[in-house]
């Protein structure tokens, strides 16, 4: 029996993971929180394909880290910009500075995150978890768009889960400020906010 399209998820989710030994050498792939998890193993998975890494973090020192491995590993040139999510304004920046060293942009991984129990807004009014996932990852794709136009074909990623079907978003009530705030329905808005801007 086929699934209609917005459950093929659930089989997709079964079948096996494709891999490849495709060669990165002379890309730039510029990948968010970059220091941990899924972001660290797509950078890790990048570089060894020769790929030139350019990380957004926030954390300086653990990005630092994160550099000297990858160059020890694969011998590939990485770089960082520091950028805290939770700031629309140090998106822009970081934005900026890539867009300007780097004029042409292979692949742009968004993989940021956050997750929180209790509801907190951001210095720019917006829920955290709304913002880090989606708006701030929306933003760095805005400003970096002509840079993935100048290295095409590119590619933007936008690192997702299921976590959309825990529901919650409600356009008209985004900072949760006329609801019950839950943390996974928070986390399921951005993740289905993300999903219809693809």
């Amino acid at each position: 029996m086929k699934l209609p399209e917005e459950l093929q998820f659930m089989q997709n989710s079964l079948l096996p993971q494709k891999r490849t030994s495709a060669r990165m050498e002379g890309k730039v792939c510029v990948v968010s929180g970059a220091t941990s998890g899924v972001g660290y193993q797509a950078a890790k998975a990048l570089a060894k394909g020769g790929a030139h890494i350019v990380m957004v973090c926030r954390n300086a020192e653990k990005a630092r880290k994160v550099q000297e491995e990858l160059g020890s590993l694969y011998g590939t040139k990485t770089d960082f910009f520091i950028a805290d999510f939770k700031e629309l304004a140090q998106v822009s920046r970081a934005a900026k500075e890539i867009a300007q060293k780097y004029p042409k942009i292979h692949v742009l991984v968004n993989n940021a995150g956050v997750f929180n129990k209790r509801r907190r807004l951001t210095p720019d009014g917006n829920e955290e978890i709304f913002q880090v996932i989606h708006l701030s990852a929306f933003l760095m794709t805005k400003r970096l768009l002509p840079n993935l136009e100048a290295g095409s074909p590119s590619r933007v990623i936008d690192i997702n889960s299921e976590g959309h079907r825990f529901g919650g978003l409600n356009i008209k009530d985004l900072v949760w400020a006329k609801r019950l705030y839950i943390g996974l329905r928070s986390y399921g808005a951005a993740k289905t906010a993300q999903l219809l801007t693809v």
